[in-house]
Order: structure tokens, then C-alpha cells, then sequence
């Protein structure tokens, strides 16, 4: 999850603007929130395509006694692993 937070302020229409000759539209605006990166396409279309298949090896089963050929992951998952993430803040007039 991402979560971000918006807060904006049309100071434009509290009352002591609403009669103004010069201001007719002044809003303040501030956010705040994380946002992530999914930018995975690099390398061949293979890894773009199917980006799961460096995680598997080929390896053998024995089922009612003949070897059946198939995959099993390369390592155990990194439970520590996640998204990449950055804080960003903005303001705006």
C-alpha cells in the first residue's frame, strides 16, 4: 500500500475575499504520501513477459516410478523483501 493525503484551501471564497476586485481565485493546496516504482522492463521481451521464470529451475520428479520433468524454485523467498518506495511532498498555490 501507498498511502497519500491531499489537503487543499480556496481562500477565495471565505468572506473576506468574496468582494475582492483582485483576488478571484486563490487556493492553496499541500500532499503528502508514498509512491512506488514498478518500472521492471528491462532486458529481453522473455524477462518482461514472464518475469517469474528467473525464480524457477528445471528439475525431475519421480511419479509411478518414471522421472516427469518439471520446476521448483531457486531459493527460499526473502521475507524482507518489498516494494521500493520514496516520500514525496508537495505545495501548490
Amino acid at each position: 500500500n501507498f498511502p497519500a493525503v491531499s489537503l487543499g484551501w480556496n481562500v477565495a471564497k471565505e468572506n473576506f475575499l468574496l468582494n475582492s476586485d483582485i483576488v478571484n481565485n486563490l487556493k492553496f493546496r499541500a500532499s503528502y504520501g508514498l509512491t512506488g516504482a514498478e518500472n521492471f522492463n528491462v532486458g529481453d521481451d522473455n524477462v518482461n513477459l514472464y518475469p517469474y521464470l528467473a525464480l524457477l529451475q528445471n528439475s525431475n520428479a519421480i511419479t509411478d516410478g518414471s522421472i516427469t520433468p518439471g520446476v521448483s524454485p531457486r531459493n527460499i523467498a526473502n521475507a524482507l523483501l518489498q516494494w521500493e518506495a520514496s516520500e514525496e511532498m508537495t505545495f501548490g498555490v
